[in-house]
């Protein structure tokens, strides 16, 4: 499975359903750096894509003790 194709078909609809279900969604989980070295900058989109996925990392930071 290509790295965009997991996003689609994997966590996306994951993520989605955690949130139909009101539980709780993960924590310190990144994708924004694995995707940022396989992606080719060159692509259109590319640039956007990285953005929005590292706004989602923001989402999974643990708080503060």
């Amino acid at each position: 499975m290509q790295p965009l194709e997991w996003l689609q078909w994997e966590l996306i609809p994951r993520l989605r359903g955690r949130l139909d279900a009101h539980l709780a969604l993960p924590q310190n989980f990144a994708v924004a750096p694995y995707y940022g070295r396989v992606l080719d900058v060159n692509v259109p989109g590319c640039t956007v894509l990285l953005v929005h996925l590292n706004t989602l990392d923001a989402l999974f930071v643990a708080p503060p003790d």
